[in-house]
């Protein structure tokens, strides 16, 4: 069987009993394979769920890079296009998404988007994001993976914005990621503030400051 085939079972199987099989022996036995064959693609069910994650981010790349302007795109336009299409795929299985995002604990939900994480930076990395150049030995570098991180930590405030709202078509979400995202390019250029009066328009609107 293969490995995407193990996910949707796995996946189908949470959202119609709402809780992990007892056990790896009786899920293989329930979808037809042997327990060897899952632990040749999977070493737990932590495995499966970290790959939900990781499978939907591949799955946005190829959508992506099947676009030929997207290739052409700045780089701010490549992140919103990025954005757009992966919490479209979000939404497409917003009950499993939901489902696995539901531990009051935030490290165990955080531990569930780590192979997520890793794709993302190197997304982010491809992305050349620019900050000012500061005259400082070592300061660049520093000031690169800290832009990395910040994207990074922009996401997650996407992610759970997305996960609370409740508009049509959660149209909140995409304006959210407009914003912010616009918000975040000017404060790594430390230009205008135009932005970030936007921003917190939109944030005294939607009642969440």
């Amino acid at each position: 069987m293969e490995r995407i085939e193990i996910i949707t079972n796995y996946n189908n199987f949470l959202l119609e009993e709402g809780k992990r099989p007892l056990n790896v022996y009786k899920f293989c036995k329930g979808i037809g394979i042997e327990e060897s064959e899952f632990y040749a693609s999977f070493g737990s069910f932590d495995k499966i769920e970290k790959e939900v994650f990781v499978y939907l981010f591949d799955e946005t790349h190829v959508i992506l890079e099947k676009s030929k302007d997207f290739l052409n795109y700045p780089s701010k336009e490549k992140l919103l296009s990025f954005y757009y299409t992966y919490f479209e795929n979000l939404s497409a299985n917003r009950s499993l998404i939901l489902y696995l995002l539901d531990n009051k604990n935030p490290m165990v939900n955080f531990s569930k988007l780590s192979g997520l994480k890793s794709k993302f930076m190197d997304f982010a990395d491809g992305l050349d994001l620019k900050t000012m150049e500061l005259p400082i030995d070592g300061i660049n570098d520093l000031q690169s993976r800290g832009v990395k991180e910040a994207v990074w930590g922009q996401f997650l405030t996407i992610l759970k914005y997305w996960m609370s709202d409740d508009s049509p078509g959660f149209e909140k979400t995409d304006i959210f990621i407009e914003k912010s995202t616009s918000l975040g390019y000017e404060l790594m250029n430390f230009t205008q503030l135009e932005s970030m009066i936007d921003f917190g328009k939109f944030l005294l609107k939607d009642k969440l400051m």
